[in-house]
């Protein structure tokens, strides 16, 4: 059996986000529909990458991408919703800037939502870490303009209340 990418324990804040997480995921969102109950909140593969912190978050409603400072950085509610844009070694990626007043600020990049696809924990595990191999993946073509810089873009369109309860899915 393949090896897990597990987390490092000497990097608290993630385990700070994973247990934000869980709580958010116990409290708020277990009686929505797009939760699945056979999954766990659990952090996969987190490595240093370029001055922070990044790795792959499963919640039982969205698998991401996410990346974290070292030290707790204060959430700034008007960059909330916008994108940088960060290189990775497959290539450009925008991420969405987040936060949570307990855990702070943070990015983002959405791999799956809704989870419901998948039936196991180590289901959504395996393909946490395809997907985390294939982003610390080299691409073949890499756009080097910005040398790794992020840069803000302009706030994405909004998703209504109905959306964002409904995961997207369409009303039937």
């Amino acid at each position: 059996m393949k090896k897990t990418l597990d987390l490092p324990t000497e990097f608290p804040r993630v385990t700070d986000l994973v247990e934000r997480f869980r709580t958010i995921g116990e409290t708020v969102m277990r009686d929505l529909p797009f939760y699945n109950p056979d999954l766990e909140t659990e952090a996969i593969g987190f490595r240093p990458f370029d001055g922070r912190w990044m790795g792959i978050l499963i919640t039982p409603w969205f698998m991401n991408l996410m990346r974290l400072s070292e030290q707790t950085e204060p959430m700034d509610m008007t960059c909330i919703g916008h994108k940088v844009k960060v290189l990775l070694p497959s290539g450009e990626r925008k991420l969405m800037r987040g936060g949570d007043e307990r855990i702070g600020a943070y990015e983002s990049l959405s791999l799956h939502s809704p989870m419901l696809g998948f039936k196991t924990r180590e289901a959504a595990r395996q393909e946490a870490e395809r997907r985390w191999v294939d982003l610390m993946q080299p691409s073949e073509i890499k756009d080097q303009s910005d040398n790794g810089q992020l840069c803000l873009e302009t706030r994405p369109n909004k998703m209504g209340r109905r959306g964002f309860l409904t995961g997207g899915l369409p009303r039937t």
